[in-house]
């Protein structure tokens, strides 16, 4: 996992990698085929399936927390893996270390997932801690969300051999194009569905009322944090393919 600090010597943004390097592999590999955005096309369709199904089913709004919060720590075991298996480079090693990120992370946002489980009308609650693991288990798997769960995961999977694949076959530095993808999407989806959650649809109230005639309609929260999740989604693949034409269009022109 590429992590943005500054080190003595490096004088760049790019972590354990050199400024060059790392420039040089992400232009490559935005170079290469389109076989990462049908990738991650399928894998965001299986998921909102999957993942309308377990609404359908009376998924609370507050669950769709969980398939962020697995992604992003499942990935940062990934990278681990990787840079001590396949993945055979030194900076890609150096920046996911030796384990102490993604045990610190699964700890702190275990944590976290619990505490936002324990929170309820009258607020946080100690009392509901013990009982939030469960109950969240029981919720995915009752709703099937576990299945939208499991299918961004081998998404996630799918799309990280394609790029151990692609750089075996140019070499050079070793920069996990969908980890990049997958830390946008996370960073930016828990603060989004906890903005939603915690303070828009508290101001909407816990149903949003739309008088039609004689006919009241009750929209479901669980369905607007879906859709909210669903643009921030479509809106990191339409800028990624736009930048990928960008790109190609550059290098073209040189």
């Amino acid at each position: 996992m590429v992590i943005m600090s500054t080190q003595e010597g490096n004088n760049n943004d790019y972590g354990a990698y050199r400024k060059e390097d790392a420039e040089s592999a992400l232009r490559r590999s935005l170079e290469s085929d389109p076989s990462r955005l049908v990738v991650q096309l399928i894998t965001l369709v299986l998921f909102y399936v999957l993942a309308a199904r377990a609404v359908a089913n009376g998924l609370p709004a507050s669950y769709l927390i969980l398939p962020l919060v697995f992604e992003f720590v499942f990935a940062l075991w990934l990278g681990l893996l990787m840079s001590r298996t396949v993945v055979d480079c030194p900076a890609f090693r150096t920046s996911n270390g030796i384990g102490i990120r993604p045990l610190f992370w699964t700890l702190v946002l275990s944590a976290g997932t619990l505490g936002w489980f324990a929170y309820g009308n009258d607020g946080f609650s100690m009392e509901r801690v013990p009982g939030a693991a469960e109950q969240s288990w029981e919720g995915i798997v009752d709703t099937g969300l576990v299945w939208a769960i499991l299918a961004s995961a081998i998404g996630l999977l799918v799309a990280s051999a394609r790029d151990v694949v692609a750089w075996q076959r140019r070499s050079g530095t070793f920069l996990w194009d969908t980890n990049l993808v997958m830390s946008i999407r996370v960073l930016m989806g828990i603060p989004l569905l906890a903005f939603v959650g915690f303070l828009l649809l508290p101001l909407l109230g816990l149903f949003i009322e739309m008088e039609s005639g004689d006919v009241i309609f009750t929209v479901n929260p669980a369905w607007l944090m879906l859709g909210t999740l669903l643009l921030l989604d479509v809106g990191i693949m339409v800028k990624g393919a736009v930048f990928h034409r960008m790109l190609k269009r550059d290098t073209a022109s040189c």
